[in-house]
């Protein structure tokens, strides 16, 4: 049961059937649709979702040979400089430093340790495992690219730059913000360069951020 409705609702919009004189026609109406569940029931309508859910989904998908992930979901990057998130870039460098320890033949427990060791201060504060926890977001979502799947995401709808949100950072991506009926970015869409494409999702109006499509 989808009980925040929204997954429902995009299905719908995908490939609900047409000429059954029931409600609308979806965009490609042949589609099959892989309903993949990532948020319990406790969480629906409170914004929050489950990351190991959400991997467990995108492996799922590859093993079952899906051609497209639809995922109208995503998070703020959880590496923060002071009070902001890093951008992908940033995020993208640190994950470089990691993997390298691991492409030089070190064990993951070597390649934690000499990560740790390479952080600069200012990031203390946080451990090694939430910045792994980031890396394994990253992969999971390019392991779908490279299984030849088309991946569909959205920008975000935080009102911010896109590049610090994953997975609508991640360039293989193809990420979706939402314009207006008047062809304007939604007052609550996120933006930026990590945006490819935007299509109708709400007014422009802030009072009205809530009439979303």
């Amino acid at each position: 049961t989808d009980f925040s409705e929204h997954g429902t609702h995009v299905a719908g919009t995908i490939a609900a059937e047409a000429d059954n004189d029931e409600g609308i026609t979806g965009v490609a109406p042949e589609a099959t649709i892989m309903p993949l569940k990532v948020q319990t029931d406790a969480q629906a309508g409170s914004g929050s979702l489950s990351s190991a859910a959400i991997l467990n989904a995108i492996t799922f998908a590859i093993e079952n040979d899906a051609d497209v992930i639809n995922a109208s979901l995503g998070g703020l990057i959880r590496i923060r400089a002071g009070d902001d998130p890093i951008n992908y870039q940033r995020l993208l460098g640190f994950k470089n430093t990691y993997d390298s320890f691991i492409d030089g033949g070190s064990s993951e427990a070597e390649a934690r340790n000499s990560f740790q060791k390479s952080r600069q201060p200012q990031f203390d504060s946080l451990t090694t495992d939430t910045f792994i926890s980031e890396f394994r977001r990253i992969d999971r979502w390019q392991a779908a690219v490279e299984a030849g799947i088309t991946v569909v995401v959205s920008a975000g709808n935080g009102n911010r730059d896109a590049n610090t949100q994953i997975p609508a950072a991640i360039p293989e991506m193809i990420t979706v913000g939402a314009s207006t009926e008047h062809e304007t970015r939604a007052s609550f869409s996120n933006f930026g360069t990590s945006v490819d494409i935007a299509a109708p999702g709400g007014a422009d109006n802030p009072a009205r951020a809530n009439d979303n499509l």
